[in-house]
């Protein structure tokens, strides 16, 4: 299980300042042998689609491979 932890900036009309996108991903739930390819491809697709998505707490999204099997999740949390 890869976890990644990152503060977020509060975003006008956000109550709390102290918040973190926290992204869960599996690799063992993706075809084997192509973990690398498929995580990339995870945190490039969300990199870019982040600006859109409301950056409050309780604010969360499952994450899927190529296969469009379930291999994680991220989530804002307090």
């Amino acid at each position: 299980m890869w976890r990644s932890g990152r503060s977020a900036r509060a975003s006008p009309g956000v109550l709390s300042s102290h918040m973190r996108f926290v992204m869960e991903v599996d690799l063992s739930a993706m075809a084997d042998g192509r973990e690398p390819d498929e995580l990339a491809r995870i945190l490039r697709y969300w990199a870019g689609a982040v600006k859109q998505v409301k950056l409050t707490p309780g604010t969360s999204q499952a994450l899927y491979d190529s296969e469009y099997t379930e291999v994680g999740s991220w989530e804002i949390e307090e």
